[in-house]
């Protein structure tokens, strides 16, 4: 017996309910009261260790310090290309040059001629602090908190249990102080060798923190407080309440560059920091990706055809590349030696510059899917190679490689028998056989960062400090990864 009127409601009723799932998600773990809210929900990889921001290197931590603390300046990330906008700023600066006299110059002046640049920054009044128990005052106007005893602290087990909160309007001075926090000697900030080859005097600055903190505490770990406001920087200036200024080193021109380069479709920014190495030894930490290693290659390029000195770069090649009849030889002749400790010192104690990357076989062989999401440095092989060794680090940020051969699965079961750790699965290969491995067409962006001297601060007997040593190796895995999240903002 047929029934078509039943068959219909039954299947307009299983119809009627797909829809409704459709509509809302069923596993949504956010409460269904903030759905129509204007909320981001973000993830992060890792706990944050720190919401200092002249301590932190971590993106996981920056995603809270970007909610806590209001910059001069941020990106205007809806326009394309991005643009520089201000937030507590009344505007964003332009630059004023000057020579070496300290005369004025124009705002066209040949780079030869400039020696330092400034900006004067204006921040706009009636801008509070969060209240907090360190701004309270009583009557008199005097500090509530500021002169504790353990006494004082019994029922104390968090902000909130203070009884009296305060705040202040944020100041010039108060940014000052933000930028000679840097040179602390006890805040250890992993930007402050970046900022050493960019505002004037900080390197030196915090050589005198140093001689002066240890005259402070005299031995003493703790209770020692060194008063920064007593100690001026000559590269930052207050010039009144709300407006400070800057004083940055004279750049490099980068016209000349990427005029020479576009013919191969690589830009480089910021390449004046590998001048800096000159004749001198260095390890050029980069990130990997791209199946093949061609990103060594560009490295090396890059170096050898735009540096002035065109000094040459020994590339450590994973293993598995000289099992290729090709591929091995080439890499041979182009410099490239094999990835060991003992490789690696050699080419250091005869003052060469060697290109690692730490990633290893987890960075080429990365899914497309992650791209650009630095791996694991392994276990800081590099850190105690610069230690020993001497050998300043220089992070270098590659953008551009993980289009070359976008990889789409790996397949492990036939790896052993060519010799290689996966048979890779990309748009072309094996699909167009040999003709595969032909990389297709990327526009590469190749960015150094100025060298971290690990060995003056720490010295050669650091490189057997284990926690030291993962510490190090994530702080420069952290600054590469920061690198290219803003390549890739501004490409």
């Amino acid at each position: 017996m047929k029934c078509p009127g039943a068959t219909r409601t039954v299947l307009l009723a299983i119809l009627i309910l797909f829809s409704a799932a459709a509509a809302a998600s069923w596993n949504n773990p956010y409460p269904a009261a903030d759905a129509e809210k204007n909320i981001l929900y973000s993830a992060f990889r890792e706990r944050p260790k720190t919401f200092d921001p002249a301590r932190a290197y971590s993106s996981n931590e920056y995603q809270f310090i970007a909610q806590i603390y209001e910059p001069p300046f941020q990106y205007h990330y809806l326009k394309r290309p991005y643009t520089l906008v201000p937030l507590t700023a009344t505007g964003v600066p332009a630059p004023v040059f000057f020579d070496k006299q300290g005369r004025r110059l124009p705002h066209n002046a040949p780079v030869a001629r400039i020696a330092y640049s400034v900006y004067e920054i204006h921040i706009r009044p009636g801008i509070y602090f969060q209240p907090h128990p360190a701004f309270a005052r009583d009557a008199s106007g005097r500090l509530l908190y500021h002169a504790l005893g353990p006494g004082d602290l019994t029922d104390i087990d968090a902000i909130g249990d203070f009884a009296q909160t305060g705040t202040r309007e944020v100041t010039a001075a108060d940014y000052i102080y933000q930028i000679k926090r840097l040179a602390h000697p006890k805040l250890h900030s992993p930007i402050q060798s970046l900022m050493n080859d960019y505002i004037v005097g900080i390197r030196e600055y915090a050589d005198t923190l140093k001689k002066a903190y240890d005259a402070i505490a005299g031995g003493r770990e703790e209770g020692v407080y060194l008063d920064l406001a007593q100690y001026p920087l000559a590269g930052v200036e207050e010039v009144d309440r709300y407006t400070y200024r800057v004083k940055i080193k004279a750049d490099v021109s980068q016209d000349l560059l990427e005029d020479r380069l576009s013919a191969l479709r690589i830009l480089h920014v910021a390449q004046a920091t590998v001048f800096t190495l000159g004749a001198y030894v260095g390890l050029l930490v980069a990130n990997h990706s791209g199946v093949l290693p061609y990103d060594g290659a560009v490295v090396m390029h890059a170096v050898r055809v735009d540096h002035p000195a065109h000094r040459d770069v020994r590339p450590l090649v994973e293993d598995f590349v000289f099992h290729f009849p090709w591929l091995g030889t080439l890499m041979n002749r182009i410099g490239g030696v094999r990835a060991c400790p003992e490789n690696a010192t050699r080419l250091l104690e005869a003052d060469q510059l060697v290109a690692v990357f730490p990633e290893g076989i987890k960075g080429i062989g990365k899914l497309y899917k992650d791209r650009y999401k630095l791996q694991r440095f392994g276990r800081g092989g590099f850190v105690k190679l610069a230690l020993r060794t001497r050998a300043p680090i220089v992070p270098v940020a590659i953008v551009g490689a993980e289009e070359i051969h976008p990889l789409l699965g790996r397949v492990t079961w036939l790896a052993k028998s060519f010799g290689v750790p996966y048979v890779p699965i990309t748009p072309t290969f094996p699909w167009l056989g040999p003709l595969g491995a032909i990389p297709l067409p990327s526009k590469w962006t190749v960015r150094f960062a100025p060298p971290i001297d690990v060995a003056a601060e720490y010295g050669p007997d650091a490189a057997e400090d284990r926690i030291l040593v993962n510490r190090l190796s994530e702080q420069v895995r952290a600054h590469i990864q920061e690198m290219v999240g803003d390549i890739l903002r501004k490409r």
